[in-house]
């Protein structure tokens, strides 16, 4: 699989084959919209496959009204899998069913998915999890349920985070 991403502001054009190892930040930060960042917090890592497959997310609730182009989704399992990907549409209603558990109709176009494993991701998430309830206190997980955009200071140091992981594109 070839994955060539571009955008009309970016100056700069990256191609990855399957398997590419690489730093998403790198990437991503050069991106419009890159400087702002989501999180989703996943009790099934079943759900991933249907973002890897159909390259959307979904909810049953209308939370994708304030994304943007762009801004860049970290999908944590509280396991050893970790995705990152981008925004690269607008959100949309969909009525097929592609979730084995629900229908998640409120759909988020998603590329540039890339994936980090095993036992760093485990200790990054701690890390990530502890960050958050730093800078947001003990509700910090509203953040997951209502999709909301991290302030800069909290994106920055999940970023620090995540550079140290490696990445696979998908």
């Amino acid at each position: 699989m070839l994955l060539i991403h571009a955008r009309k502001r970016l100056r700069l054009c990256y191609v990855f084959t399957e398997n590419t190892v690489w730093n998403p930040i790198e990437v991503l930060a050069t991106a419009e919209g890159a400087e702002t960042m989501r999180l989703v917090s996943l009790k099934d890592p079943e759900q991933l496959n249907s973002v890897v497959e159909y390259r959307v997310w979904g909810s049953n609730r209308n939370l994708f009204g304030n994304c943007s182009i762009g801004e860049q989704v970290i999908f944590l399992t509280k396991g050893d899998l970790m995705i990152s990907g981008m925004i690269s549409g607008d959100p949309f209603l969909s009525n097929e069913v592609i979730w084995e558990k629900d229908l998640y109709q409120w759909r988020l176009p998603m590329n540039n998915l890339i994936r980090a494993k095993g036992n760093p991701v485990l200790l990054a998430e701690k890390e990530i999890r502890k960050m958050l309830r730093t800078i947001y206190g003990k509700s910090y997980g509203n953040i997951f349920h209502l999709f909301i955009q991290l302030s800069s200071e909290a994106s920055s140091s999940i970023e620090r985070v995540l550079t140290e992981l490696k990445w696979v594109t998908l």
